[in-house]
């Protein structure tokens, strides 16, 4: 794992071993064990223990302080410069810069989310019932108005600067940035006609217009992708 500046190794005892800059990070923390996975900020790192507790460190101002009374933690989502935590019972915890989404008030009242996704500077989450919380910086996708109103949401996917929501009925939300893929999205309902794949793939095509079958939809960091097996595709920038 690293981040800006420092590294982290897991080791096969499920112990870690740092090095780099040590207001990043670079120092291993002392009495740390039973490491499941490692998440980081630019400048700190956050360790889900296989108890369900964590242990973060580095600059405390971007994540590498503990946050007080957490525990059962399922699963950890970062910006730029904070973390959130979703627990077992669907609570979340968030920590770190409140600019990048580290303001815990903004999730204090947020239950029964099951999966946390982030751009840059704010985070997104869905519940196990299909509304969505954003928060974060505005112009990130930390808006909550830009969203006001839509449920049933089955997936989320992100670049640097936006977001983008999959309805149960097809259809898909789009904000944040308008450069960054939070504007120009089709305006027709998606035909998912086989899996959604975790996004991390590379810039392909976006169809115009006509889309069938849609199979796959991917990112960059600038725009959203849908790869469709449509004739003709044509790229929509």
């Amino acid at each position: 794992y690293s981040n800006d500046s420092a590294f982290v190794a897991h080791i096969d005892n499920n112990t870690i071993m740092c090095w780099g800059d040590t207001n990043s990070g670079g120092t291993t923390p002392t009495d740390i064990s039973n490491v499941d996975t490692v998440f980081n900020t630019n400048t700190a790192f956050s360790a889900l223990l296989n108890s369900g507790d964590i242990v973060s460190w580095g600059n405390a101002a971007n994540g590498g302080t503990n946050p007080t009374d957490i525990s059962n933690v399922e699963s950890i989502a970062s910006t730029e410069k904070a973390f959130t935590a979703i627990t077992k019972n669907g609570s979340l915890v968030a920590w770190g810069d409140n600019n990048y989404g580290g303001n815990n008030l903004d999730v204090s009242m947020c239950e029964n989310k099951y999966k946390i996704f982030s751009t840059d500077r704010a985070f997104a989450a869905v519940s196990k019932y299909g509304d969505i919380n954003v928060w974060g910086d505005n112009n990130y996708g930390g808006n909550q108005a830009d969203i006001s109103g839509h449920d049933e949401i089955i997936h989320v996917f992100s670049t640097s600067k936006a977001f983008m929501a999959l309805k149960k009925d097809k259809t898909q939300i789009i904000w944040g940035d308008n450069n960054f893929g939070g504007f120009g999205g089709p305006s027709y309902n998606i035909n998912i006609s086989h899996n959604i794949q975790d996004t991390n793939m590379y810039l392909q095509s976006y169809a115009k217009s006509n889309v069938r079958n849609i199979y796959n939809i991917h990112y960059d960091t600038r725009k959203f992708i849908l790869d469709s097996y449509t004739s003709n595709a044509e790229s929509f920038a």
